[in-house]
């Protein structure tokens, strides 16, 4: 862990953006107070510089590439390996204050952030006068619990409302109880996300933590605003078995772990909704059901 971000303080060192306006924060940050293993980098930058400017600079000197670009949030996402061999996936945005940005954040234990000129030392063994919290963020992963940064932060992005069902059963957090009416209030806004953006979320939850993230779905009553039904728990309950099944039987298998995951949704019958009907093809379908028939064979 030190030595990668080691050496990716020294690859922005060599790229002319101050230190002084360089922060790590949100997942980066809050894994590290939870011990839960880094697997990407979030960056800040509070400088003058315009998103174009840095993408040539970070271009220049890291060796890494933007892979993805949103100019309205001023955010790219860039990947590549640096000098010593480490692959980086670096989320890195641009705002005029650390406070600024962390305010307007979804949850408070994503609204942390460590200075660059702190990160060894917080890596190394994390102290919470490294950390920038405005939020009260340290005091929420303390008590581990998810509480939103702001009331309308549902009405923003409605999509946070899947994110907070997935924090939840991802790091065993209780949700706050404002947070909780405000997430009943407010779940009828997925309605008006478009379809392939509330696809896209939902899948890339689900295949971070299928089980998990589709009991916290049925608990919190967001499978009928989703589905347009309740689920059925009892197949609810026999996905996770034929899911733990499946994981067994096909251990180190890289070619089954996306038809694992779909033989879940297959079974608590999600390919037959609106929603989800279009997310598989008819030869994806059909090699699910051989695979879901390769354990009752």
């Amino acid at each position: 862990m030190i030595k990668s971000v080691f050496a990716l303080l020294e690859a922005f060192d060599n790229s002319n953006l101050s230190l002084n306006n360089l922060y790590f924060f949100g997942g980066t940050v809050r894994d590290r107070l939870l011990g839960v293993e880094i697997n990407d980098f979030d960056v800040l930058y509070t400088g003058e510089k315009s998103l174009d400017e840095t993408i040539e600079m970070i271009k220049a000197t890291t060796g890494m590439k933007p892979v993805l670009r949103k100019d309205e949030f001023r955010f790219v996402k860039f990947a590549g390996k640096l000098r010593n061999a480490y692959t980086y996936v670096v989320d890195f945005q641009i705002s005029e204050t650390v406070e600024s940005f962390l305010l307007k954040r979804d949850f408070t234990i994503n609204a942390l952030a460590v200075p660059f000129a702190n990160s060894l030392s917080f890596f190394a063994s994390p102290d919470k006068r490294s950390v920038v919290d405005v939020t009260s963020g340290m005091m929420d992963i303390s008590r581990r619990m998810l509480r939103v940064c702001y009331d309308d932060a549902f009405k923003d992005d409605p999509l946070r409302i899947l994110r907070a069902a997935f924090y939840a059963t991802q790091y065993d957090l209780t949700i706050h109880p404002q947070t909780m009416r405000l997430l009943t209030k407010h779940g009828s806004y997925l309605t008006k996300v478009k379809k392939e953006r509330l696809v896209n979320e939902f899948i890339s939850l689900f295949n971070r933590n299928c089980i998990g993230f589709l009991n916290a779905i049925c608990e919190l009553g967001l499978d009928l605003v989703l589905f347009g039904r309740k689920l059925d728990l009892e197949k609810v309950k026999l996905a996770r078995a034929v899911y733990l099944n499946l994981k067994e039987k096909y251990a180190g298998s890289k070619r089954k772990r996306t038809l694992i995951k779909a033989s879940v949704l297959y079974t608590v019958e999600l390919h037959e909704t609106s929603l989800m009907k279009d997310v598989f093809s008819n030869s994806q379908m059909r090699a699910v059901r051989r695979l879901l028939r390769s354990i009752t064979s």
